[in-house]
């Protein structure tokens, strides 16, 4: 018989107390796109969604530590209101953190009268096109978070001093579509506070990363 090797030994935490001298919020982006809010207790992040309405301590292991710190109930109210009116008005829900790239592209893809053509943003006829294409086009994926920072972090705030490039950004760089013919309408009406919105999020966001690599 062969042998298996040992499991790790379970261990009990004893919880650290610590005092709260900090709460803060941390933003996890991720490609889908899929954003997830974190509070920073301490220095230390706990998922927001993973704290009961009962608990009145946060406990964050690190190290072979279990810290327990006081919550703050007040603070992360806020920190989550502004996390919601930035997010506010995706079909996607709370955690949909491009919603405007999204709505208004997605649908136009399932309309009859668009799909398969021009006006298509999710349509490339890769089977009809040169050879090259595909390889070209799996590096463009590849390279979308860079592109994202790009648009959000450069193009978007130079955007606002050139309406020439403003209506380029919003037309062709402000879409999840593979059709580099596509060109979005802007937006109208409440859509318009909403992508607002959730664009200055996003580009302070973009700003921020940046600048951490820059300075490192």
């Amino acid at each position: 018989m062969r042998s298996c090797a040992a499991l790790p030994k379970l261990r009990e935490l004893k919880a650290v107390r610590r005092s709260r001298k900090s709460v803060g919020a941390q933003l996890y982006l991720s490609e889908d796109p899929i954003a997830t809010l974190y509070f920073v207790y301490n220095g230390l992040p706990v998922y927001s969604r993973s704290l009961r309405d009962d608990m009145t301590h946060v406990r964050i292991a690190k190290d072979n530590k279990l810290y327990e710190i006081p919550r703050d109930r007040n603070g992360e109210r806020r920190i989550q209101e502004r996390f919601n009116a930035a997010i506010t008005g995706s079909s996607q829900g709370r955690d949909f953190w491009l919603a405007f790239m999204y709505e208004g592209v997605h649908n136009q893809h399932h309309a009859k009268r668009y799909y398969g053509t021009v006006n298509d943003p999710e349509y490339l006829p890769l089977a009809l096109m040169k050879p090259w294409t595909l390889p070209v086009f799996l590096l463009v994926s590849v390279l979308m978070p860079i592109g994202l920072l790009l648009r959000f972090g450069v193009l978007g705030p130079l955007s606002l001093l050139s309406p020439r490039l403003r209506k380029l950004v919003v037309g062709r760089y402000s879409g999840l579509q593979i059709n580099p013919a596509y060109e979005r309408r802007a937006p109208e009406g409440e859509f318009a506070k909403q992508w607002r919105w959730q664009e200055i999020g996003a580009s302070l966001w973009a700003i921020a990363l940046i600048a951490l690599v820059a300075t490192g």
